[in-house]
């Protein structure tokens, strides 16, 4: 609905794979070239070459974490999408990011709420409790959910120790980032845990576009304010 406000010429339709969401836009959201249909983004929803642009946004990492945690599928959906655009047609994918390997020590404070093994209610737990809370949870649809933490100690006043109050931990840059990008909704966490937000890093989406004959435009960060604040 914003984007048929913002663009009054184009003819925007919204995709969805449950029927209930696709009734509720368009009864709540109707505009003159607006529309909403159902289907599954992850294969055909258009007819081969009908489509002017697709906007992937915050989506791809939900055909990933609902299938499995297969990283395949994003690439596999965005082959179909590929074969719906027109020449010269335009794909923008709005997504999260897989930093890339490597460790990476986290501060994250124990004074900002309840801490200790007792207190596993996220809602009010400590930001470091939340993040031994996560470490055992996450990716929880898999059989095997959760990923290796290690709590660090560091004798106070050592070089580099952490500040007064906080805890330094051990972890992937991967997980550091999955981790920071959700540590806020804890309203919604137990959904949240069952996303996995970041499959491909930004070198493997430009090898995968560039496999598909696209031709890369913009490959560039956008920063949410309110999760850097």
């Amino acid at each position: 609905h914003a984007l048929a406000s913002l663009y009054p010429g184009l003819q925007v339709v919204g995709v969805d794979i449950d029927p209930t969401t696709v009734a509720l836009a368009r009864d709540r959201y109707q505009l003159g070239k607006l529309d909403f249909v159902e289907g599954d983004i992850a294969g055909p929803v258009f007819a081969p070459q009908s489509l002017e642009g697709i906007f992937d946004s915050s989506v791809l990492h939900h055909v990933t974490s609902y299938g499995g945690y297969r990283h395949e599928n994003a690439a596999e959906a965005l082959k179909a999408q590929v074969a719906q655009l027109k020449p010269h047609g335009v794909l923008v994918v709005r997504d999260f990011l897989d930093p890339g390997p490597g460790q990476v020590w986290l501060d994250l404070p124990y004074d900002d709420g309840r801490d200790g093994e007792d207190r596993d209610d996220p809602r009010t737990a400590s930001s470091a409790r939340l993040l031994e809370l996560f470490a055992r949870s996450f990716r929880s649809l898999s059989q095997d959910p959760g990923f290796p933490l290690e709590r660090l100690v560091t004798a106070p006043g050592a070089p580099l120790a952490p500040r007064a109050g906080w805890r330094r931990y051990a972890l992937s840059h991967k997980m550091a980032a999955e981790f920071l990008l959700r540590k806020d909704y804890r309203e919604d966490w137990a959904a949240e845990l069952k996303e996995e937000y970041t499959y491909f890093t930004q070198k493997q989406f430009e090898t995968l576009f560039a496999s598909l004959g696209l031709r890369v435009l913009a490959s560039l960060p956008l920063r949410n304010p309110w999760i850097v604040r």
